[in-house]
């Protein structure tokens, strides 16, 4: 096609930081452990401790990304595995994360709502 670049001429890594990303699914899920909870989880988005939270860091870090869609482990009735916790109307451990904007000062005890 005319006017259209081949792929070789394309400098891609210039053209994926030139677009806005939407992260779909992130979370510090990972084979060894499937269903991490709200303490693990905030701890390895807010580097306290490694684990597979390092590449969902790395991805919130990036200046493209505009929206993140974050893919909450092992459902549970009363919302303790979301971001916000509707029965106690405060925010979980992974919501502060979140507020915080990934800061490794971030409390991330699952009683901070009490």
């Amino acid at each position: 096609m005319e006017g259209v670049p081949s792929a070789e001429e394309v400098d891609w890594p210039k053209w994926v930081q030139d677009r806005p990303l939407w992260i779909q699914a992130t979370s510090c899920a990972d084979a060894e452990d499937p269903t991490p909870g709200q303490e693990a989880q905030c701890e390895m988005i807010t580097g306290q401790t490694a684990g597979y939270g390092i590449a969902t860091r790395a991805f919130l870090s990036m200046p493209n990304v505009f929206r993140v869609s974050w893919y909450t482990t092992g459902g549970s009735s009363d919302g303790t595995n979301f971001l916000y916790n509707y029965s106690t109307n405060q925010t979980t451990p992974v919501g502060n994360a979140f507020l915080n904007h990934f800061e490794e000062s971030t409390d991330c005890s699952e009683d901070i709502s009490q």
